[in-house]
């Protein structure tokens, strides 16, 4: 019988990443990369792009009544009460205590692959809407991207 002599590892157990947009999708997904997180003892980070797309203009001032914001400080708000939704399904008590949460200004697809690029994920996760009036499993068109083009394992979760 042989022995392997394995040295116990000092390497942080690394983390898992969710890009989110703050819909029930990202909520679903980010629930399920939340428990990964946990089942792994990675911490979990939360990302949001920043943008202003042409086809749902206001999306933040939608849900944040004071105009006084800029898209920036909505973002930030409405991760708080993202993340607030997020504690609030999961089955980790420590939750809250192991989110990081990010923020990037920029198109969705180029940013979440440049972030990946930095932190070096064990698993991005992505929730998916799905390609507009098809019931069929291929992605959208950002998780798309993101799979094409991302230096780490991507999870696309289709609640």
């Amino acid at each position: 019988m042989s022995e392997q002599n394995q040295e116990p590892s000092n390497q942080p157990p690394g983390s898992v990443l969710a890009a989110v947009d703050f819909s029930d999708g990202s909520l679903a997904a980010a629930a399920w990369a939340a428990e990964y997180a946990g089942f792994k003892g990675a911490r979990l980070i939360l990302l949001h792009v920043v943008h202003e797309p042409a086809e749902k203009p206001g999306f933040y001032r939608a849900e944040i009544d004071d105009s006084s914001l800029t898209l920036q400080q909505a973002a930030e708000k409405m991760m708080r009460r993202f993340v607030a939704r997020l504690s609030g399904i999961s089955s980790l008590p420590e939750l809250p205590g192991r989110i990081e949460t990010a923020f990037l200004a920029g198109l969705p697809a180029g940013r979440i692959v440049e972030f990946v690029e930095l932190t070096q994920p064990l698993v991005l996760v992505v929730g998916n809407h799905g390609v507009s009036g098809s019931h069929t499993m291929e992605p959208g068109g950002v998780a798309k991207q993101v799979i094409e083009m991302a230096a780490a394992p991507v999870l696309v979760h289709k609640p």
